[in-house]
């Protein structure tokens, strides 16, 4: 939703009505529904997607267009399911209202556009102003094929390094006992989602976004890599620095990404690198101070 976005014409898309919808994990989320368009311009912005009646309840839920892709009779969406589901529900007539539109662009961070369209289009922030001082590197021509391959492999195994990290996340804050450190834990494991969000937002802006039948394979073996690494089977014991060991590779990762989108001249993704590795630092350290009250107690 940022970046040089494919345009999807309104015949392509209500084409989409009726396949089923999946966010990047391949969970679904529901059906296409219809659509919903920008008021003053008419281009479609949002997907009315009918949830699926698995945990997500049912009703109707906007989707950005943007980013979204046909994959097979299916549609991929960059948002979560989960996000998606919590989204604000869509009234059952077809004019959003406008405090509606807002708060659904809200959810998605994203901000109106009055450039595009007087009624305000929602777009990310980092697409407004790369329109007004377009960012160097950041996905559009001055990243080379050479330069660009190398991000888009260290940005996927960032990502397979979260997706794991979600996981083991989840697991140590069901056994923990520990309170504070249940805290903990489910504060970076928000931010760890935030994380895997970024980094499929980057992939999408480099045009990584769609998956390929050569990349399935090198992905699935990074995530049960760093699954491996993180100490899947462990005991609650042994949880705590299993996690902090999958931090301290998180961290490398970052300083690895950084180095590369630097080289690139790629300021976006670097920035995003030098973002994610504060949290994973702060949550090393938060990591190492549970481990100290666990051993003493």
């Amino acid at each position: 939703m940022g970046g040089a976005a494919l345009m999807r014409t309104p015949a392509e898309l209500r084409g989409w009505v009726g396949r089923g919808v999946y966010d990047p994990f391949d969970r679904r989320i529901g059906v296409v529904a219809g659509l919903r368009a920008d008021r003053a311009t008419g281009a479609p912005e949002w997907l009315v997607v009918a949830l699926a009646g698995d945990g997500h309840g049912g009703g109707l839920r906007a989707v950005p267009v943007a980013g979204s892709e046909p994959s097979g009779f299916a549609v991929r969406v960059t948002p979560s399911a989960d996000r998606v589901a919590s989204s604000p529900a869509l009234p059952d007539e077809d004019d959003l209202p406008v405090e509606r539109d807002r708060a659904i662009a809200e959810h998605y961070g994203l901000v109106s556009d009055t450039a595009a369209s007087p009624s305000g289009i929602p777009r990310r922030r980092e697409a407004i102003r790369a329109r007004a001082q377009p960012e160097r590197g950041g996905g559009g021509p001055d990243v080379g094929p050479a330069h660009r391959a190398a991000l888009v492999d260290a940005l996927r195994r960032a990502h397979a390094m979260e997706q794991a990290a979600l996981e083991q996340l989840a697991t140590a804050m069901s056994e923990s006992e520990d309170d504070e450190l249940v805290h903990d834990l489910t504060l970076h494991h928000k931010q760890t989602r935030r994380h895997a969000e970024r980094l499929r937002e980057r992939l999408w802006m480099l045009r990584a976004d769609r998956s390929k039948p050569r990349d399935a394979g090198a992905r699935v073996r990074a995530f049960l890599g760093a699954r491996r690494r993180a100490g899947t089977g462990r005991s609650p014991a042994q949880r705590v620095p299993a996690l902090a060991d999958l931090e301290r590779r998180e961290i490398e990762a970052y300083d690895e990404l950084e180095r590369l989108a630097r080289a690139a001249g790629d300021e976006g993704t670097a920035q995003l690198a030098r973002d994610n590795r504060a949290d994973e630092e702060a949550m090393l350290s938060t990591l190492r101070a549970g481990r100290a009250r666990l051993t003493a107690t």
